[in-house]
């Protein structure tokens, strides 16, 4: 199925196909239940979202509506591929296991990712907060290259997050362990629960996480230059590389 050109879909679309374009000079929505069996590529000038159904794609999916919201949130949606995204506000659910190539939000961006976790492939560029979600499943977001401007919160069993520009933490709970590395300080904007070790690296920055709501069991640090930690329960600390001066509470 192929709706490449300038189209004026003004009701809701529902496809069945193998590879599937579509492009809407308006906004498309999403109804009922989707399938395309080989690549899934949605174009809007206006905004992506869904009222309703699910989407199932086998091959790749690509989301583009630069400057407006993508809404692909359906618990029953499912992407066999890898996910790509451009657009303001994000909002991605996948029942599977939720794979993403380079992708970017100005906005803020959540992410629901079900079976083995969330990954990606490409880095990710996020001008809000970023919401992680992977019940039973990891979390890794470990490109070298993702920025993240806002707060980032994590909701899983193991996670790694990388980001090239100061991090701030949002609220995020973890019954694995945590790894975290910044291209600038860490703070935090929310509090960090975490069961397994938690092992923070920013090289020649400070690390910062005074939330009195923190609960730790094990924390590292690698590089940092000042660290200030505070746990509402006993912490132990780990072996680690600290230049400036080290707070614990």
């Amino acid at each position: 199925i192929t709706l490449a050109g300038a189209n004026n879909l003004g009701g809701d679309v529902t496809f069945n196909g193998a590879a599937v374009t579509i492009n809407d000079a308006t906004a498309l929505t999403l109804a009922g239940a989707s399938t395309a069996t080989g690549n899934l590529v949605l174009t809007s000038s206006n905004g992506i979202s869904q009222t309703g159904g699910s989407v199932s794609v086998t091959g790749t999916t690509t989301l583009t509506s630069a400057g407006n919201d993508i809404s692909l949130n359906q618990s029953g949606n499912a992407f066999a591929g890898t996910v790509g995204f451009s657009g303001a506000n994000v909002d991605i659910t996948d029942s599977t296991a939720l794979e993403l190539v380079q992708s970017n939000a100005t906005g803020n961006l959540n992410l629901t990712g079900g079976g083995t976790g969330i990954t990606q492939s490409g880095k990710l560029t996020v001008g809000g907060n970023t919401t992680a979600r992977a019940a039973s499943g990891d979390i890794n977001l470990g490109n070298t290259a993702n920025a993240f401007t806002g707060g980032v919160g994590l909701t899983g069993v193991n996670a790694t997050l990388t980001d090239s520009t100061p991090l701030t933490l949002g609220t995020t709970t973890l019954s694995g362990t945590l790894a975290v590395t910044s291209g600038g300080n860490i703070t935090q904007g929310g509090a960090v629960a975490v069961t397994g070790n938690a092992t923070f690296v920013a090289n020649g920055f400070d690390i910062t996480l005074a939330d009195p709501a923190n609960d730790f069991s094990s924390v590292g640090f690698g590089g940092a230059d000042d660290v200030a930690i505070t746990d509402t329960s006993g912490i132990s600390l780990n072996a680690g590389s600290i230049t400036g001066r080290s707070e614990e509470h």
